[in-house]
């Protein structure tokens, strides 16, 4: 898979990432009795000017693409996904009508098909 499709998409996250299956699993106790669940990633470095010896713990949900070092590798479950999304096809192709492409709220000649199946320009 060309790192293109992946390397600038909003869900690099660590649930995503195959190197989510080495994190390792902390356990940190709540006030209420509860535990939450954390993760300790072994390849991401965050935040390196937090002293010696700090640790940042995720979650599914966090990212490392903003932290000191980016180890982000996308997983083989999270890579189907991309190819199942680049295959179904779009009308739009990602395109926002009017905010991605102010011409698209002007109405343009356009062909289509008449009643008897002829092709015929649309009046502009």
């Amino acid at each position: 898979m060309l790192r293109e499709i992946w390397a600038d998409r909003d869900d690099r996250i660590c649930a995503n990432c195959a190197r989510f299956a080495e994190a390792i699993p902390v356990r940190i106790p709540l006030e209420d009795g509860h535990a939450e669940e954390r993760f300790l990633c072994r390849h991401a470095e965050f935040y390196g000017d937090a002293g010696a010896g700090a640790v940042t713990l995720v979650a599914p949900e966090s990212d490392c693409i903003h932290a000191g070092t980016c180890a982000f590798l996308p997983g083989p479950a999270y890579l189907r996904r991309i190819a199942r999304e680049a295959d179904r096809p779009c009308d739009d192709y990602g395109v926002r009508p009017g905010r991605d492409c102010p011409g698209t709220l002007v109405p343009l000649p356009w062909i289509c098909r008449g009643r008897n199946g002829r092709e015929r320009r649309a009046l502009s």
